[in-house]
This record gives C-alpha cells, structure tokens and sequence, in this order.
C-alpha cells in the first residue's frame, strides 16, 4: 500500500507519470497519465499550474524560420548578454572595492583628521583671539583717528568757509546781477518788443494777409475763365458731336447687332441646340441611368 500511496500523491501534486505503452485499456498513446488505481478523494482537487501560452503560428515557414532564429539568438544574443552581465558584475565588484573600502574611508578619515580636527579648532582659536581682537582694534583706530579728525577738518575748514561764502558774498551778488539783467536788459527789450515789434508783426502780418487774399481772387477768376473757355472750346462741341453723331451711330449699331446677331443666335439656340443637348441627354440617362429628368 505504501508504494502506491506515494505514487497518489506524487499524482497529485502537480507531477505527471510516464507513460505506459501497450495494455487493455487503450492507454498505449504517448503523454497521458497511467491510472494510480485509487480513486480521487472527495473535496480535494489538484493544482493547476500557469496555463502555457499557445505558439504563435504553424507550418512548414515557421519552422524554417524558427530554428534559424533559434540558432542566431543561443550563437550572439546569449554570449552578449552573458558578456554585459559580467561586465556590470565587474564594474559593480570595482565600485564596491574602490569606492566603499578604499576611496570613502581615506576621504572620511582625511576629513576627519585635516577638517574637524586640525582645520575648524585652529580657526576657531584664530578668530577667537586673533581675527576678531585685530578687527575690534583697527575698526577702533580708524574711528578715533581717522574718521572723527577728517570730519572734523572738513566741517570746520571747507563746509562752514564755503556755507558763509554762499550766504555773504554769491547770493548778494547773485541778486545785483539778476536785478542789473532785469534792469538793462529785460525791460528794454520787452519795451522794444510792444513798441516796435508787435505793430510792424501786425502790419507785416495784415499785407501779407491781404496779398494772399488778392492772389487768391486772381487765381480763382484765371480758373474760371480757362474753365469757361474749356467749357465753350471743349465741352459744347464734344457734347454736340456725342448727341449728334456718335449716340445715333451706337443706337444704329445696336439695332443692326440684336438683328443681324443676338436674334439669329437665339433662335438657333431655341430651335436646334435646345432640342439636341435634351435628346442627348435622355438618350444618356436611359443608356446609362442617372436621377430624375430635370423640369422643361
């Protein structure tokens, strides 16, 4: 009972026995199962595996195709892909070695040693009993004996000199030269122009006005005779000729045309083409068919 219990239950956890060739129960054909001789037990059903997707197509082109294709891929692809992932193994194995054990730890330990330990405490001591007392006293000297003496100098030798000069000696004279311009000079002038300039501007201003006005008039009655006599010259015998010769001659014309042209054409369109181009067209449309026959 052992044995085939172990052969049950290799059945069904998902492994296939071989096949059995020859025997009563027709189970001679290649791949399927030989019965365990045990029936299945209530309520418990075997796994089922990822189902296997189909081929993608048949025939004798595809198999030619197939193991070509095969054959190229396990030649180049492989070795290839082979060949990449030992190159990123290496490179990996590289990094690992000269970046995480070699490199990092030299750059932290320098760091450690040369920034924290030697670089940050000197400079701190410097600035704390050098740098900073050095600035504190040149900011000191340059106060008291530089800034405080110049200000002084300039306040009480250039600004006060030069606010005095402005308010004792440039502004009084400012105003004497202003007042002597205004006296000699504004007002004359300002004389000189309301008595002189503006009346001979208005005198100039009225001939120059009246000149313009007379040179107008005369250019408007010069276009008005030459207007007449273009009118007489021109206007009256082209008009004359025109009712007389050329309005008669175009009505003629135009009678002997619509006579002799437009009525033959017309009545040749109505009594020949008319008829013709509507046979053509049923003869057309009943040959070779088309919508309905358009109104006459």
């Amino acid at each position: 009972m052992a044995p085939e219990g172990n052969n049950m239950s290799e059945n069904w956890s998902g492994r296939q026995a071989p096949p059995v060739s020859g025997g009563p129960g027709g189970h001679d054909r290649p791949g399927r199962p030989a019965p365990t001789g045990f029936p299945a037990p209530t309520g418990v059903h075997p796994p089922t595996g990822p189902a296997r997707p189909a081929e993608p197509g048949g025939g004798c082109l595809y198999e030619i195709v197939r193991w070509p294709a095969r054959l190229i891929a396990l030649v180049v692809v492989v070795p290839l892909r082979l060949l990449w992932e030992l190159l990123r193994i290496l490179v990996r194995g590289l990094r690992r070695l000269l970046w995480d054990w070699l490199l990092r730890p030299v750059i932290l330990g320098l760091k450690l040693l040369v920034w924290d330990w030697l670089l940050v405490p000197v400079g701190r001591f410097l600035w704390r009993w050098a740098l900073r007392p050095t600035g504190i006293a040149i900011r000191f000297l340059c106060r008291y004996l530089l800034l405080i003496p110049l200000t002084f100098l300039l306040t009480y030798l250039v600004v006060l000199p030069l606010q005095w000069l402005y308010r004792r000696v440039l502004w009084p004279v400012g105003r004497a030269l202003a007042a002597a311009v205004q006296l000699l000079l504004v007002r004359p002038v300002g004389w000189l122009w309301r008595t002189f300039a503006v009346p001979a501007g208005r005198l100039v201003g009225r001939v120059v006005a009246d000149a313009l006005r007379f040179a107008g008039r005369a250019a408007a009655a010069v276009v008005r005779g030459i207007a007449a006599v273009l009118h007489l010259l021109v206007v009256r015998p082209v008009g004359w000729l025109w009712r007389t010769l050329v309005v008669p001659i175009g009505r003629a014309g135009r009678a002997v045309w619509r006579t002799l042209v437009v009525e033959p054409v017309r009545w040749v369109g109505r009594t020949l083409w008319r008829p013709i181009a509507i046979t053509t067209r049923d003869v057309m449309r009943a040959l070779f068919g088309g919508g309905p026959a358009p109104r006459r």
